[in-house]
């Protein structure tokens, strides 16, 4: 695989299963998030065991299509969810669930960083098909920003970089998507 094809990726995952992507249709209400989680080193294993439990809890949500967390392997006081969810009032029931906010009073005291949440609109995303990601693989997770008037390029250019980097021996699946626009920034 080439290195440039990691500059460019917003999201690897490998899947248990090999399933074709495709673009989220406009019509499409699947909401994606993807959230930034960094605590202090001191407080790693104090967030594991409450991010297992929103996980858990999460999980067990009606409208919920997926629900990953990821630590980083170093520094492991980093962590990353990856959230699908049927609809927006699925997500919204979600994100005011008593166990959300339970885990936001836990995380509060460990943080060393605002927790950082990132509305996505998915580019190329393969079917759930309920597997879960095998425990101890290795997974890359990244993202690029760019500037508005490159969207249409960028977007252009992660759709050309999916299908390739799919077929590689060691990649599974690659999951590209955009940031949602935030309707408070004019480009």
């Amino acid at each position: 695989m080439q290195p440039s094809r990691l500059l460019f990726a917003l999201a690897l995952l490998p899947f248990i299963h090999m399933t074709p992507l495709q673009a989220q249709d406009a019509s499409d209400p699947t909401v994606h998030a993807v959230t930034y989680v960094d605590v202090a080193q001191a407080s790693q294993a104090s967030a594991v065991k409450s991010l297992r439990q929103l996980a858990a809890a999460s999980r067990n949500e009606p409208g919920v299509v997926r629900y990953e967390v990821f630590q980083r392997a170093s520094p492991p006081s980093q962590f990353v969810i990856i959230e699908s969810w049927k609809d927006q009032n699925s997500y919204d029931a979600h994100a005011s669930s008593a166990h959300m906010k339970a885990f936001r009073q836990q995380i509060e005291p460990h943080l060393i960083a605002p927790i950082d949440e990132r509305p996505y609109v998915a580019l190329a995303v393969g079917p759930n098909n309920g597997a879960a990601i095998p425990r101890g693989s290795a997974v890359a997770i990244s993202h690029v920003d760019v500037i508005p008037p490159k969207k249409d390029d960028s977007i252009a250019a992660l759709k050309a970089l999916a299908d390739p980097t799919r077929k590689d021996k060691v990649t599974c699946a690659m999951t590209s998507i955009s940031r949602r626009p935030d309707p408070t920034i004019s480009p």
